[in-house]
């Protein structure tokens, strides 16, 4: 899984502030990468809940595998902040380091965003015509 390094690296480019980048399979059931949280990976997932008892990767597997993949909203430890806090991520499917359905996530943590305004414009952006250009 070497091809996962720049992903693991919480320095790398795959980071900005408290977002980035992680990536995990659903079929093996384990994280392949994760720079805030090296501890989990190569360790099973699905299992795993929040606060509220929602299973966060079995939601973001499901979101992942959706055409063009979808929002998945959560409680999750906010790096630097040391307390769990509401997370918004967005899940897609990649193929990449010679493995197929990887699924691969970012997020943002936020109060107050609603995940259907997040949907209407990830849809907008998937498709750029449904919006004007001013």
């Amino acid at each position: 899984m070497s091809g996962f390094a720049a992903l693991n690296s919480k320095d790398g480019l795959w980071v900005w502030k408290d977002s980035y980048v992680f990536a995990f399979d659903c079929r093996k059931d384990k994280m392949v990468a994760h720079p805030m949280r090296p501890d989990l990976v190569g360790r099973a997932i699905l299992q795993i809940t929040d606060n509220n008892g929602k299973f966060i990767f079995k939601e973001l597997c499901k979101a992942g595998s959706q055409s063009g993949g979808g929002w998945v909203d959560y409680v999750w430890t906010k790096p630097g902040d040391g307390k769990a806090s509401r997370k918004l991520s967005y899940a897609v499917t990649a193929d990449m380091a010679f493995s197929t359905g990887i699924h691969i996530a970012a997020g943002v943590y936020d109060d107050k965003l609603a995940l259907p305004e997040l949907v209407k414009l990830t849809e907008q952006l998937a498709d750029p015509a449904k919006y004007p250009s001013h």
